[in-house]
């Protein structure tokens, strides 16, 4: 069975593989979905604390609602590795689920 973090180290050999530059600072979002406003508040919250931008908006489906953090990191597997650890437990934290991370990506130049 494959562990969520195991799924940030094959997305990011994935990537590697067709060509695209992923190591270094660059800006990721880390997505968050709770059942009520205020969870997702808490939430963000301890994000700002941890100079993390973020914005709140209820979901398309209005059954939860959104929580998107952003910032700027040093971007690699084990960086992302001990994020996931920390977002899943925070999310659990507020009774909400840690939905993973996404950031722009580049081809490298040849």
């Amino acid at each position: 069975m494959e562990t969520p973090e195991s799924a940030d180290g094959f997305a990011m050999k994935r990537l590697k593989k067709m060509g695209f530059e992923l190591e270094g600072e660059r800006s990721v979002e880390f997505y968050f979905y709770f059942p009520e406003e205020y969870q997702a508040h808490y939430a963000a919250a301890e994000l700002n604390n941890l100079q993390f931008s973020t914005d709140i908006n209820p979901t398309d489906d209005d059954d939860n609602w959104l929580c998107l953090a952003t910032k700027s990191i040093n971007f690699s597997t084990q960086r992302l590795m001990e994020l996931r650890k920390w977002m899943q437990d925070l999310a659990k934290r507020y009774d909400g689920k840690y939905d993973g991370w996404g950031t722009g990506i580049k081809p490298n130049k040849e």
